[in-house]
Protein backbone atom coordinates (compact mmCIF):
# COMPACT_ATOMS: atom_id res chain seq x y z
CA UNK A 1 0.00 0.00 0.00
CA UNK A 2 1.40 3.67 -1.07
CA UNK A 3 1.92 5.90 2.24
CA UNK A 4 -0.34 9.28 1.99
CA UNK A 5 0.64 12.51 -0.22
CA UNK A 6 2.21 15.25 2.15
CA UNK A 7 1.17 19.13 0.92
CA UNK A 8 4.21 21.02 1.14
CA UNK A 9 4.31 24.85 -1.36
CA UNK A 10 1.81 22.67 -3.28
CA UNK A 11 4.27 20.05 -4.09
CA UNK A 12 2.38 16.06 -3.23
CA UNK A 13 5.53 13.87 -2.13
CA UNK A 14 4.83 9.96 -3.02
CA UNK A 15 6.97 7.31 -1.43
CA UNK A 16 7.25 4.69 -3.84
CA UNK A 17 8.00 0.99 -4.09
CA UNK A 18 10.73 -0.04 -6.18
CA UNK A 19 8.32 -2.22 -7.89
CA UNK A 20 6.19 0.72 -8.45
CA UNK A 21 8.49 4.11 -9.90
CA UNK A 22 9.25 2.92 -13.40
CA UNK A 23 5.53 2.71 -14.36
CA UNK A 24 4.24 5.22 -12.51
CA UNK A 25 7.32 7.97 -12.91
CA UNK A 26 7.56 7.09 -16.82
CA UNK A 27 3.72 7.03 -17.86
CA UNK A 28 3.90 10.76 -18.64
CA UNK A 29 7.27 11.67 -18.92
CA UNK A 30 7.62 12.35 -22.35
CA UNK A 31 4.34 14.97 -22.19
CA UNK A 32 5.04 16.62 -19.03
CA UNK A 33 8.32 16.68 -18.00
CA UNK A 34 9.82 20.14 -18.00
CA UNK A 35 12.93 19.76 -15.51
CA UNK A 36 14.04 16.14 -14.24
CA UNK A 37 16.63 16.54 -11.79
CA UNK A 38 18.27 13.26 -9.52
CA UNK A 39 18.98 14.16 -5.72
CA UNK A 40 20.77 11.81 -3.42
CA UNK A 41 19.82 12.66 -0.39
CA UNK A 42 19.72 11.05 3.52
CA UNK A 43 15.86 12.31 4.41
CA UNK A 44 13.13 13.96 2.70
CA UNK A 45 13.04 17.34 1.51
CA UNK A 46 10.73 19.99 0.54
CA UNK A 47 11.05 22.89 -2.41
CA UNK A 48 9.70 26.02 -3.15
CA UNK A 49 10.16 25.64 -6.80
CA UNK A 50 6.64 25.61 -8.99
CA UNK A 51 6.89 21.69 -9.60
CA UNK A 52 3.75 20.15 -10.27
CA UNK A 53 4.78 16.75 -8.25
CA UNK A 54 7.67 14.93 -6.81
CA UNK A 55 8.17 10.85 -7.00
CA UNK A 56 10.84 9.81 -3.98
CA UNK A 57 11.94 6.29 -3.48
CA UNK A 58 13.61 4.63 -1.10
CA UNK A 59 16.65 2.74 -1.47
CA UNK A 60 17.86 -0.40 0.82
CA UNK A 61 20.57 2.02 1.62
CA UNK A 62 17.91 4.45 2.86
CA UNK A 63 19.33 7.14 0.24
CA UNK A 64 16.41 9.10 -1.89
CA UNK A 65 16.11 9.30 -5.64
CA UNK A 66 14.02 12.55 -6.12
CA UNK A 67 12.82 13.12 -9.51
CA UNK A 68 10.29 16.31 -10.26
CA UNK A 69 8.30 16.58 -13.04
CA UNK A 70 6.47 20.05 -14.41
CA UNK A 71 3.39 19.95 -16.66
CA UNK A 72 4.34 22.69 -18.28
CA UNK A 73 5.32 21.12 -21.60
CA UNK A 74 8.14 18.63 -23.11
CA UNK A 75 11.52 19.32 -23.10
CA UNK A 76 11.63 20.89 -26.62
CA UNK A 77 8.94 23.66 -25.13
CA UNK A 78 11.76 24.48 -22.52
CA UNK A 79 14.77 24.97 -24.85
CA UNK A 80 12.16 26.81 -27.27
CA UNK A 81 13.47 30.25 -25.49
CA UNK A 82 16.99 29.22 -24.43
CA UNK A 83 20.45 29.71 -26.20
CA UNK A 84 20.35 26.68 -28.65
CA UNK A 85 21.79 23.68 -28.16
CA UNK A 86 23.11 23.29 -31.77
CA UNK A 87 25.73 20.62 -30.83
CA UNK A 88 23.47 18.28 -28.80
CA UNK A 89 21.21 16.74 -31.62
CA UNK A 90 21.91 14.58 -33.06
CA UNK A 91 25.42 14.67 -30.54
CA UNK A 92 26.03 10.25 -29.83
CA UNK A 93 26.52 10.53 -25.52
CA UNK A 94 28.32 7.18 -23.56
CA UNK A 95 26.29 7.40 -20.21
CA UNK A 96 28.04 5.69 -17.32
CA UNK A 97 26.17 4.83 -14.56
CA UNK A 98 25.64 1.86 -12.01
CA UNK A 99 22.15 2.76 -10.75
CA UNK A 100 19.26 1.53 -13.16
CA UNK A 101 17.31 4.22 -12.31
CA UNK A 102 19.08 6.55 -12.82
CA UNK A 103 20.67 5.48 -16.24
CA UNK A 104 16.71 5.53 -17.47
CA UNK A 105 16.06 8.96 -15.81
CA UNK A 106 19.09 10.76 -17.47
CA UNK A 107 18.46 8.60 -20.72
CA UNK A 108 15.34 9.71 -21.36
CA UNK A 109 16.69 13.31 -20.51
CA UNK A 110 19.40 13.16 -23.62
CA UNK A 111 17.02 11.15 -26.04
CA UNK A 112 14.35 13.98 -25.54
CA UNK A 113 17.06 16.74 -26.77
CA UNK A 114 17.68 14.32 -29.67
CA UNK A 115 20.55 12.69 -28.67
CA UNK A 116 21.67 8.89 -28.99
CA UNK A 117 22.81 7.13 -25.78
CA UNK A 118 24.94 4.10 -25.03
CA UNK A 119 24.76 3.34 -21.47
CA UNK A 120 27.73 1.61 -20.00
CA UNK A 121 27.38 -0.14 -16.23
CA UNK A 122 31.02 0.73 -14.89
CA UNK A 123 34.40 2.03 -15.31
CA UNK A 124 35.87 -0.79 -17.42
CA UNK A 125 32.75 -1.02 -19.53
CA UNK A 126 33.06 2.40 -20.24
CA UNK A 127 36.26 2.24 -21.47
CA UNK A 128 36.25 -0.97 -23.94
CA UNK A 129 33.45 1.47 -25.26
CA UNK A 130 35.07 4.63 -25.56
CA UNK A 131 38.08 2.84 -27.19
CA UNK A 132 35.42 0.99 -30.19
CA UNK A 133 33.65 4.19 -30.44
CA UNK A 134 33.90 7.60 -31.25
CA UNK A 135 31.48 9.70 -29.02
CA UNK A 136 30.79 13.23 -28.70
CA UNK A 137 30.82 13.08 -24.96
CA UNK A 138 31.12 11.31 -21.81
CA UNK A 139 29.14 11.64 -18.43
CA UNK A 140 30.75 9.73 -15.62
CA UNK A 141 29.42 8.92 -12.55
CA UNK A 142 32.88 8.70 -9.75
CA UNK A 143 31.75 6.32 -7.73
CA UNK A 144 31.34 2.68 -9.14
CA UNK A 145 32.60 -0.54 -8.98
CA UNK A 146 34.93 -2.81 -10.73
CA UNK A 147 36.65 0.89 -12.09
CA UNK A 148 35.48 3.86 -10.57
CA UNK A 149 34.88 6.93 -12.91
CA UNK A 150 38.47 8.69 -11.62
CA UNK A 151 40.79 5.54 -13.26
CA UNK A 152 38.12 4.94 -16.30
CA UNK A 153 38.64 8.29 -17.33
CA UNK A 154 42.66 8.09 -17.38
CA UNK A 155 42.45 5.43 -18.67
CA UNK A 156 40.65 6.82 -21.70
CA UNK A 157 42.67 9.96 -22.12
CA UNK A 158 45.62 7.08 -22.44
CA UNK A 159 43.96 5.96 -25.76
CA UNK A 160 44.61 7.50 -28.76
CA UNK A 161 41.32 7.69 -29.59
CA UNK A 162 40.11 9.27 -26.45
CA UNK A 163 42.18 11.92 -25.63
CA UNK A 164 40.11 14.98 -27.03
CA UNK A 165 36.64 13.47 -25.79
CA UNK A 166 35.35 15.59 -23.42
CA UNK A 167 34.34 13.79 -20.31
CA UNK A 168 32.11 15.39 -17.25
CA UNK A 169 31.88 14.19 -13.85
CA UNK A 170 28.17 13.31 -12.43
CA UNK A 171 28.57 13.29 -8.61
CA UNK A 172 26.44 13.15 -5.91
CA UNK A 173 29.16 15.01 -4.15
CA UNK A 174 29.69 18.12 -3.31
CA UNK A 175 31.64 19.67 -6.79
CA UNK A 176 34.11 21.63 -4.35
CA UNK A 177 35.05 18.61 -3.11
CA UNK A 178 35.85 16.36 -5.96
CA UNK A 179 36.39 19.44 -8.42
CA UNK A 180 40.42 19.12 -8.27
CA UNK A 181 40.44 14.94 -8.38
CA UNK A 182 38.45 15.14 -11.40
CA UNK A 183 40.50 17.84 -13.58
CA UNK A 184 43.67 16.15 -12.99
CA UNK A 185 41.55 12.63 -13.85
CA UNK A 186 41.57 14.21 -17.08
CA UNK A 187 37.40 15.19 -17.06
CA UNK A 188 36.53 18.68 -18.54
CA UNK A 189 33.85 19.73 -16.02
CA UNK A 190 31.44 18.69 -12.94
CA UNK A 191 27.94 18.25 -12.33
CA UNK A 192 26.04 17.71 -9.37
CA UNK A 193 23.62 14.83 -9.71
CA UNK A 194 21.47 17.46 -8.22
CA UNK A 195 21.54 19.03 -11.70
CA UNK A 196 18.46 20.93 -13.51
CA UNK A 197 17.96 19.81 -17.23
CA UNK A 198 19.67 23.03 -18.25
CA UNK A 199 22.47 23.01 -16.37
CA UNK A 200 23.11 19.53 -18.20
CA UNK A 201 22.66 20.82 -21.38
CA UNK A 202 24.92 24.12 -20.50
CA UNK A 203 27.65 22.32 -19.36
CA UNK A 204 27.12 19.59 -22.10
CA UNK A 205 27.55 22.52 -24.67
CA UNK A 206 30.41 23.99 -23.31
CA UNK A 207 32.27 20.81 -22.82
CA UNK A 208 31.60 20.13 -26.22
CA UNK A 209 31.99 23.73 -28.04
CA UNK A 210 35.75 23.46 -26.14
CA UNK A 211 36.39 20.05 -27.66
CA UNK A 212 35.60 21.17 -31.66
CA UNK A 213 37.95 24.20 -30.70
CA UNK A 214 40.27 22.14 -29.58
CA UNK A 215 40.16 19.80 -32.65
CA UNK A 216 39.75 22.33 -35.22
CA UNK A 217 43.05 23.91 -33.50
CA UNK A 218 44.67 20.97 -33.70
CA UNK A 219 43.56 20.38 -37.26
CA UNK A 220 44.79 23.58 -38.73
CA UNK A 221 47.79 23.12 -36.33
CA UNK A 222 48.81 19.84 -38.20
CA UNK A 223 47.87 21.31 -41.70
CA UNK A 224 50.54 24.30 -41.15
CA UNK A 225 53.09 21.55 -40.62
CA UNK A 226 52.35 19.92 -43.63
CA UNK A 227 52.34 22.92 -46.21
CA UNK A 228 55.27 23.54 -44.18
CA UNK A 229 57.20 20.40 -45.44
CA UNK A 230 55.43 20.53 -48.53
CA UNK A 231 56.76 23.64 -49.42
CA UNK A 232 60.10 23.20 -48.13
CA UNK A 233 60.32 20.15 -50.25
CA UNK A 234 58.92 22.43 -53.02
CA UNK A 235 61.82 24.76 -52.88
CA UNK A 236 64.61 22.17 -52.65
CA UNK A 237 63.32 19.68 -55.53
CA UNK A 238 62.51 22.07 -57.83
CA UNK A 239 64.55 25.48 -57.38
CA UNK A 240 66.41 24.43 -60.41
CA UNK A 241 63.71 23.06 -62.20
CA UNK A 242 63.86 25.82 -64.71
CA UNK A 243 67.74 25.77 -65.37
CA UNK A 244 67.03 21.96 -65.82
CA UNK A 245 63.84 22.39 -68.48
CA UNK A 246 66.43 25.14 -70.12
CA UNK A 247 69.52 23.19 -70.64
CA UNK A 248 67.31 20.30 -72.12
CA UNK A 249 65.85 22.83 -74.32
CA UNK A 250 69.02 24.43 -75.54
CA UNK A 251 70.22 20.26 -76.43
CA UNK A 252 67.54 19.40 -78.51
CA UNK A 253 66.07 17.13 -75.56
CA UNK A 254 62.31 18.06 -75.77
CA UNK A 255 61.05 15.09 -73.97
CA UNK A 256 63.09 15.36 -71.32
CA UNK A 257 61.91 19.58 -70.98
CA UNK A 258 58.34 18.46 -71.38
CA UNK A 259 58.79 15.11 -68.67
CA UNK A 260 60.33 18.00 -66.31
CA UNK A 261 57.36 20.69 -66.79
CA UNK A 262 54.95 18.40 -66.08
CA UNK A 263 57.03 17.60 -63.00
CA UNK A 264 57.07 21.27 -61.98
CA UNK A 265 53.61 22.29 -63.04
CA UNK A 266 52.11 19.41 -61.06
CA UNK A 267 54.34 20.13 -57.74
CA UNK A 268 53.01 23.84 -58.39
CA UNK A 269 49.28 22.78 -58.69
CA UNK A 270 50.13 20.82 -55.41
CA UNK A 271 51.42 23.83 -53.48
CA UNK A 272 48.55 26.20 -55.17
CA UNK A 273 51.11 27.95 -56.82
CA UNK A 274 48.14 29.23 -59.86
CA UNK A 275 50.53 31.92 -61.62
CA UNK A 276 53.47 29.69 -61.99
CA UNK A 277 50.97 26.44 -63.07
CA UNK A 278 49.43 28.49 -65.38
CA UNK A 279 53.13 29.54 -66.81
CA UNK A 280 54.32 26.23 -67.16
CA UNK A 281 51.36 25.24 -69.08
CA UNK A 282 52.27 27.99 -71.84
CA UNK A 283 55.44 26.78 -71.73
CA UNK A 284 54.36 22.67 -72.41
CA UNK A 285 52.26 24.32 -75.43
CA UNK A 286 55.04 25.88 -76.88
CA UNK A 287 57.19 23.03 -76.61
CA UNK A 288 54.68 20.78 -77.99
CA UNK A 289 53.82 22.87 -80.97
CA UNK A 290 57.61 23.23 -81.34
CA UNK A 291 57.44 27.27 -81.09
CA UNK A 292 60.06 29.57 -80.03
CA UNK A 293 60.36 28.81 -76.22
CA UNK A 294 61.85 31.59 -74.91
CA UNK A 295 59.09 34.15 -73.66
CA UNK A 296 57.33 31.11 -71.79
CA UNK A 297 60.62 30.46 -70.84
CA UNK A 298 61.72 33.81 -68.87
CA UNK A 299 57.96 33.98 -67.41
CA UNK A 300 57.94 30.75 -65.84
CA UNK A 301 61.24 31.41 -64.55
CA UNK A 302 60.06 34.56 -63.18
CA UNK A 303 56.92 33.50 -61.26
CA UNK A 304 59.10 30.34 -60.04
CA UNK A 305 61.06 32.80 -58.47
CA UNK A 306 58.08 34.60 -56.99
CA UNK A 307 57.30 31.12 -55.34
CA UNK A 308 60.74 30.43 -54.08
CA UNK A 309 60.66 33.76 -52.72
CA UNK A 310 57.29 33.57 -50.98
CA UNK A 311 58.55 30.15 -49.61
CA UNK A 312 61.80 32.06 -48.15
CA UNK A 313 59.47 34.59 -46.20
CA UNK A 314 57.13 32.61 -44.94
CA UNK A 315 59.93 30.11 -43.28
CA UNK A 316 61.50 33.20 -42.11
CA UNK A 317 58.10 34.68 -40.43
CA UNK A 318 57.73 30.99 -38.48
Amino acid sequence: MLPPFENAENHYVLYMKHALIKGLFFIDLKLYYMSVYVLYRSKPRYYNENKCCMYEKWFASDDILRVSISTRGSMMNLISNSPPFLRLYPAHILLVEDNAIIQEVMKAILTEMGMEVDVANDGAEAVQMAVSKQYDAILMDLQMPVMDGYEAARTIREQESGWETPIIAVTAEAIDEVKERVLKAGMNASLSKSFAPLELFNVLQRAMDDSFKQKEDRRASIHAERLAKLLNEFMIEHADTMKWIQYAISKGDLENALFLARTLKNAALSIGAAELTVAIEKLEHTLINHQNPSIALTIATHKLKVVLSSIEMLEARS
